[in-house]
């Protein structure tokens, strides 16, 4: 899993590497031309986009069906989800429920 923690992250030299030279060169000039705050927050905001990487194709396939997803379908898919977490709560409730009842009946 590739994850950032207050600013920390680690990456192989083969990522580095699989930029050419002039790109890190080009970032590195610009951020040495001043002390420019926005600059420095948009260069931290491209590690991510240039280090980690790349998504499988069945990840991107997936990011792009919920990308074109209409609100309300969004909608529906999250009810559904609910509808799900809300249903595997319930079963586990009345599992634990009958254990318990079962549990004072041997008592």
């Amino acid at each position: 899993t590739q994850v950032c923690y207050a600013g920390t992250f680690a990456v192989t030299v083969e990522r580095i590497r699989y930029h050419a030279m002039a790109l890190w060169e080009r970032l590195r000039d610009s951020l040495e031309r001043g002390d420019n705050i926005q600059e420095g927050h948009y260069a931290e905001r491209c590690w991510a986009g240039l280090l980690a990487r790349p998504l499988k194709r069945q990840s991107m396939l997936m990011l792009n069906e919920y990308a074109v997803m209409t609100t309300s379908e969004m909608a529906v898919a999250r009810d559904n989800s609910d509808n799900e977490l809300e249903i595997k709560a319930k079963e586990k409730n009345d599992n634990d429920d009958s254990e318990n009842s079962s549990d004072e009946m041997s008592v």
